[in-house]
């Protein structure tokens, strides 16, 4: 399987074999050059300060290999192949180098020499806007964390974009099973190279706060005591209204089975008096 940082720089060395390549009638003519290029096969590919990637997993991401042709061309895409597969990891001053030695037979040993740096942390994690819960319990909700000393153990201070779209939806769930549902979480990342740390700033729009206001039974069953069934009820006026989930289902708004063959089914019927309350109405029947 090729590997995703070959992938991303494949089209930038496409582009710089076309522009090299003479030109015929105009047309650029590949074959051209590789004529012209002073071939030398590659006798070995050897690494030296790699700690964080093992040399199986860093031959992987290069094209020169034991027995396939040097170029220069080739030997720089690697180190930017390398450099970038560093970056993905959080080495953002790490440095790539490569030199070639002569042996037997013209052929040459390829030798990568990385200086990894340190591992780029989390310097902070910032809220903006979050008035009605405090940022201590924001932090404790999402799964970045700000560095500490144990950050080399857990490795939860890595910073990625997929982890910080997880994490906002991680600050919007939190809001909204604390009654916020309209709430609109933003976040930016800011590379601080003197510190080697990225600075996370989330903005919180909490928007208004949903409760329960009068929570009441309907139902088309003859003779179903519905004053029993309220008292066994989940909610009631006051209570926060929680969230609907990604699926649209509430595990705590759905579907609730009952004895006899009956199911419950909530319906929220929104109104805004001042109080800010929705109301929620309750219909009972047969399955």
């Amino acid at each position: 399987m090729t590997h995703p940082t070959k992938l991303l720089r494949g089209a930038v060395s496409a582009i710089a074999l076309l522009g090299a390549a003479p030109m015929v009638a105009g047309v650029p003519v590949l074959g051209v050059v590789a004529v012209q290029a002073q071939e030398q096969l590659v006798a070995s590919v050897l690494f030296e300060g790699n700690r964080r990637f093992s040399d199986a997993d860093l031959l992987k991401m290069v094209d020169v290999s034991a027995s396939g042709v040097y170029t220069q061309q080739r030997l720089n895409a690697d180190i930017e192949s390398i450099r970038q597969a560093y970056d993905s990891e959080g080495f953002m001053s790490v440095g790539v180098t490569a030199r070639t030695e002569a042996v037997a037979d013209g052929r040459v040993r390829v030798i990568f020499t990385v200086n990894e740096g340190d591992r780029a942390g989390i310097a902070a994690i910032n809220f903006t806007g979050n008035n009605a819960i405090g940022s201590n319990n924001l932090k404790g909700a999402i799964l970045t964390k700000e560095s500490g000393i144990l950050s080399w153990l857990l490795r939860d201070d890595m910073y990625n974009e997929q982890k910080l779209a997880a994490d906002r939806e991680l600050v919007r769930r939190y809001y909204a099973n604390r009654g916020y549902p309209d709430v609109q979480v933003n976040s930016v990342a800011e590379y601080d190279p003197t510190r080697n740390g990225y600075f996370i700033n989330f903005t919180v729009n909490e928007g208004q706060r949903y409760d329960f206001g009068n929570v009441g039974i309907e139902t088309s069953i003859d003779g179903l005591n519905t004053d029993v069934l309220q008292q066994h009820g989940s909610h009631r006026a006051g209570s926060h209204l929680l969230d609907a989930g990604p699926a649209g289902h509430d595990r705590r708004h759905g579907l609730r089975s009952h004895g006899s063959g009956l199911f419950l089914r909530r319906r929220p019927c929104p109104s805004r008096p001042r109080c800010c309350h929705r109301q929620v109405q309750r219909h009972l029947s047969r399955r």
